[in-house]
């Protein structure tokens, strides 16, 4: 799965307690910050996770899209 975050300084600590909650899931967490030579923290990021269960998959989707502010795809390898 990748999800890109647009409003990540507000909406960060939404997003790390639901991937706390599937954290037995997560086999994979890879969280890359865009950055931008004038700002020193960017407000938007991108996190690539694999998941290790399909019906986890699903519902973290779910959730993580009631948060707002996020566009993900989920990926077969």
């Amino acid at each position: 799965m990748a999800i890109k975050l647009e409003n990540r300084l507000d909406k960060a600590t939404l997003v790390q307690n639901v991937l706390t909650r599937y954290g037995c899931f997560i086999k994979t967490r890879l969280g890359i910050p865009y950055h931008n030579e004038n700002i020193d923290c960017s407000n938007s990021g991108l996190i690539i996770l694999e998941i290790i269960n399909q019906d986890a998959l699903f519902d973290l989707k779910n959730e993580l899209l009631q948060i707002g502010d996020i566009s993900l795809n989920i990926m077969e390898i």
